[in-house]
């Protein structure tokens, strides 16, 4: 995805999953709605984050650049993922399994 968007347009509810969701459900969305916000950065120890709510970071729950977003990206997007998800089935259908599990020599 990440040629498709940029870093900005991939966090959450922010161009990549609004374009999907364009395409997928696009009468449930309101792109009008739509806005760019760049959420606070957690909170860290360096060591670890710690939790803490959506509202925590950012007003509207955007986060990054959703103006962007479009069903026709969203098509894109998809296929790319339907397309990535095949190339995997089929590499997983050739793997021997018993081989793989020691049950016999590959």
């Amino acid at each position: 995805m990440g040629k498709l968007f940029t870093r900005e347009e991939l966090g959450h509810a922010a161009s990549a999953e609004t374009s999907l969701n364009l395409f997928l459900h696009g009468d449930a969305v309101d792109a009008s709605a739509a806005v760019d916000e760049k959420p606070l950065e957690l909170p860290t120890d360096g060591l670890a984050y710690f939790p803490e709510l959506t509202s925590d970071r950012t007003r509207s729950g955007v986060f990054g650049v959703s103006t962007t977003a479009s069903r026709e990206r969203g098509a894109r997007a998809f296929e790319v993922a339907v397309n990535a998800l095949v190339a995997l089935i089929e590499r997983v259908k050739g793997v021997d399994a018993g081989a793989y599990c020691g049950e016999r020599e590959p």
